[in-house]
């Protein structure tokens, strides 16, 4: 099977954009949590369960860098952009309930955004795909 990143830039780009989002607010809800509440109007941290939070997105982060270097099937990029929408689902959701302040739905609209990027490079990539298919079809 060969890297269903390497011939579709759409779907690359939007995984290496991904990527160093995940890592970026991985990294700043690890070691400043404190400045990501004030971007994001939150009232200060009062305990650590943030900063581990933090590490988990560092680590996502990470996981989509190496899908990037490896063999992909196409289910796992449907399982990410799935993953994606479900947390702006979330964000929608913790808005309405009052849980947090909407400047959240940025944050969600980030992810949806995100989505539908990786979602069109995914589509492109497959009708290159059935193309190829067919070429090989009529040449055969």
């Amino acid at each position: 099977m060969k890297k269903l990143y390497s011939d579709d830039k759409v779907l690359q780009a939007s995984f290496i954009f991904w990527a160093i989002y995940m890592v970026g607010i991985g990294a700043s809800l690890t070691f400043a949590p404190h400045i990501m509440a004030i971007v994001l109007n939150f009232p200060a941290p009062q305990d650590n369960w943030i900063r581990l939070f933090g590490g988990l997105a560092t680590i996502i982060g990470a996981g989509y860098a190496v899908i990037l270097q490896s063999e992909v099937n196409i289910w796992i990029v449907r399982w990410t952009i799935g993953a994606r929408l479900y947390f702006f689902s979330l964000t929608l959701l913790s808005v309405w309930m009052g849980w947090f302040p909407p400047i959240l739905i940025l944050t969600g609209a980030f992810d949806f955004l995100n989505a539908m990027w990786t979602l069109v490079g995914l589509r492109r990539f497959q009708q290159k795909q059935e193309a190829e298919n067919i070429d090989r079809e009529t040449n055969s």
